[in-house]
């Protein structure tokens, strides 16, 4: 992410990823990501996160602003992919 800021501040990411862990989500934000989705989110889910982070409208240096995108946890008693 450190690489991606630095070569263009204006880049959005979505991140895909297998996991679903909180802990995981919170660091890609922290890094810099605009959004995060995991990879078995359904597909009408992916394709609303990425239209979401296409259309961020990005602040001033300094200001912060990301978009979350969130996916469902499982029902209890079912472990999560990844």
């Amino acid at each position: 992410m450190a690489e991606i800021r630095e070569l263009s501040a204006v880049t959005r990411v979505l991140i895909v990823s297998a996991s679903g862990r909180p802990a995981d989500v919170l660091a890609a934000i922290r890094a810099g990501a605009n959004g995060y989705v995991t990879k078995d989110a359904p597909a009408e889910l992916v394709v609303d996160a990425v239209r979401t982070v296409a259309a961020v409208v990005e602040t001033p240096p300094g200001e912060g602003t990301h978009v979350t995108v969130r996916v469902p946890l499982p029902p209890a008693g079912r472990p999560a992919s990844g």
